[in-house]
């Protein structure tokens, strides 16, 4: 958050989400593994994705979420 009031103490107020936000947008299947779900991120060099069930968007997965919930499990 340090870096988001930096800017818009730069002057810069006008942006826009759209004019910021990623454009590609990945998706993977609430029933994919684990271990695949792993493989897209470092396949696609992003740090969330959008989780789709029957063709909605039903969530976001983070690698954080994922260190997280495996932390709990060591």
């Amino acid at each position: 958050l340090t870096d988001i009031g930096k800017t818009l103490a730069d002057g810069k107020t006008s942006l826009k989400i759209k004019d910021i936000m990623s454009k590609r947008i990945i998706s993977v299947d609430a029933e994919l593994p684990l271990y695949e779900v792993v493989k897209v991120f470092s396949k696609e060099k992003v740090g969330r994705l959008l989780v789709r069930s029957n063709g909605d968007i039903i969530g976001l997965i983070s690698k954080t979420d994922i260190l997280d919930k495996l932390a709990v499990y060591q």
